[in-house]
């Protein structure tokens, strides 16, 4: 699993793709996310235990996970950034001697 992690193995250009691909679905996830959360919140305050029955609590689960999975496209991106920065400075460095 961790080779899998190891950016520094792949080619750049294929960081730079998935570094996109992450950032596309973190956007795709995060739309809305907030307003549709806050809104689920409180139609379950408002019904109660009509609201769970009607599928509120189900929809809160969806876009609890929906979160999770953006937090998760955040932190995959961060790593290719962090991969693409690194071999940015290192070019820098071959650079300057």
């Amino acid at each position: 699993m961790t080779s899998i992690l190891n950016l520094r193995r792949y080619p750049l250009a294929l960081v730079f793709l998935v570094a996109g691909v992450f950032a596309v679905v973190l956007a795709l996830l995060s739309v809305d996310l907030v307003r549709m959360t806050t809104a689920n919140l409180d139609y379950l305050r408002r019904t109660g235990v009509m609201g769970i029955m009607d599928g509120g609590l189900l929809q809160l689960v969806e876009l609890t996970a929906k979160g999770t999975g953006g937090m998760m496209c955040f932190f995959g991106f961060k790593l290719c950034e962090a991969e693409v920065s690194r071999r940015y400075r290192n070019w820098l460095d071959r650079q300057e001697k």
